[in-house]
């Protein structure tokens, strides 16, 4: 996605974009509490974050929004 620019641009702001956003491993794992997501593994996963430029970030939240919003009946 942004990859180049990273890599051309030492001074780009970068963000982290979560696969899976905090709202969805929340029900998902019927997480209702503060303690209960202290301790949800899933919450904490490495494996759920790319880092972006600020503006891809920003674009590729647009786009999820446009996405879920395409299915809310």
């Amino acid at each position: 996605m942004c990859a180049a620019s990273i890599k051309d641009n030492k001074t780009l702001r970068l963000e982290v974009h979560h696969a899976k956003s905090f709202d969805d491993i929340c029900k998902e794992n019927n997480i209702t509490t503060i303690k209960q997501a202290l301790t949800c593994k899933q919450v904490w996963s490495l494996n759920n974050g790319i880092s972006l430029c600020y503006s891809c970030h920003k674009n590729l939240e647009k786009l999820r929004t446009k996405m879920k919003n395409m299915f809310i009946v």
